[in-house]
């Protein structure tokens, strides 16, 4: 916050809009769900950057058709061998042409290692070898940040092995602070990232004589984050871009905003977690879990740190009263939430290790 020299001004600051700062622990959590829905207004201005700014977009006119981002485990997700190091997973489209976004979250930083897509029946796994840093902790106003990503994925198109190269440059800068307001709601505390990537995509048809297919895409873009319940939600986002396609340029802009939350862990009621029991908790070297109304059939469980880092996951097998042993010697001492996700099921609990 700034540093008010008068009484006046002290006075004032008792009511300023706090400056927001995000951590590891407040990134985008297993078993939450935004829903989202499109702007259809055209001519965009993100508004003015700076320290206690009022962004209002609540006049803009809404789209038709309202869809959803769901972050899940990378246990048994689709793709997800090709990502082994992948913390949690955003699964965005609608069925059944679903993409997922593999993410690794650290105490240091937001990376995503690729995605997975089936979109139009086609399966096709794009995987960084050099993975993109999203934004580096603490993310606070006026911070930066930039990264260089890479990736190469093949294709086959009528008989034609196809290879497609992406290279780039992306960064950021936490350039306002202050509220925000949209056709859903007005939001205090929110920081806004303005967002720069810089990508080259090369097609090369294999073993076809003819030069590689180039194009050139600049895209900036604007993303107001709130927290709730202690996790990012990016409530409003816009962008614009600009492709180059051999020669060929086209612009567009595009808008939408978050209409709901669904926290996942941090959002069940009292009733929901007891459904998932640990005893001893505290514990030192073992704990154990107890699952009733579970659907006989494999599930998926996760242990987690409070920075999002999976400690364990694993594919284990629901019965009737499931009882499940967790030894938790080698752990450091803290608190560790664990989960279980069957389908369209989800239990929470959380222990902690002394």
């Amino acid at each position: 916050m700034k540093n008010f020299y008068t009484l006046l001004l002290l006075a004032i600051s008792s009511i300023a809009i706090a400056q927001p700062t995000f951590n590891s622990s407040n990134f985008f959590t297993i078993g939450t769900t935004f829903n989202y829905q499109d702007i259809t207004s055209t001519s965009l201005s993100p508004g003015s950057a700076g320290a206690n700014q009022t962004w209002n977009f609540g006049s803009l006119t809404s789209g038709a058709n309202p869809y959803s981002n769901e972050y899940i485990s990378p246990v048994g997700a689709p793709g997800a061998s090709n990502y082994p190091t992948a913390t949690v997973v955003a699964k965005v489209g609608t069925a059944p042409n679903f993409s997922y976004a593999y993410y690794t979250n650290s105490s240091a930083s937001a990376q995503i290692n690729g995605i997975w897509t089936n979109a139009g029946g086609n399966t096709l796994a794009i995987v960084y070898s050099n993975p993109q840093t999203v934004i580096n902790y603490p993310l606070t106003y006026l911070s930066t940040g930039s990264d260089n990503f890479q990736s190469m994925y093949t294709t086959t198109f009528s008989g034609f092995t196809i290879n497609q190269y992406q290279t780039g440059t992306t960064s950021y800068n936490a350039d306002g602070y202050g509220t925000l307001i949209t056709p859903a709601g007005t939001y205090t505390n929110c920081l806004r990232l303005k967002f720069r990537q810089l990508q080259v995509d090369s097609t090369v048809y294999v073993g076809v004589p003819i030069p590689p297919a180039i194009t050139y895409t600049n895209i900036t873009s604007y993303s107001y984050f709130t927290l709730t319940n202690g996790k990012l939600v990016d409530r409003f986002s816009m962008s614009f871009d600009t492709t180059d396609s051999q020669g060929s340029i086209t612009y567009g802009e595009s808008a939408n905003y978050t209409t709901s939350v669904s926290t996942g862990i941090l959002n069940l009621s009292a009733l929901e977690i007891s459904k998932l029991d640990l005893t001893p908790n505290p514990a030192t070297v073992q704990t154990s879990l107890t699952l009733n109304g579970g659907k006989v059939g494999a599930a998926n469980l996760v242990i987690t740190d409070l920075t999002g880092k999976v400690i364990k996951k694993e594919e284990i097998e629901i019965v009737a009263d499931l009882k499940y042993s967790i030894n938790i010697e080698a752990l450091r001492a803290g608190l560790y939430l664990v989960s279980i996700s069957q389908q369209d099921k989800f239990w929470a609990g959380q222990f902690i290790k002394y």
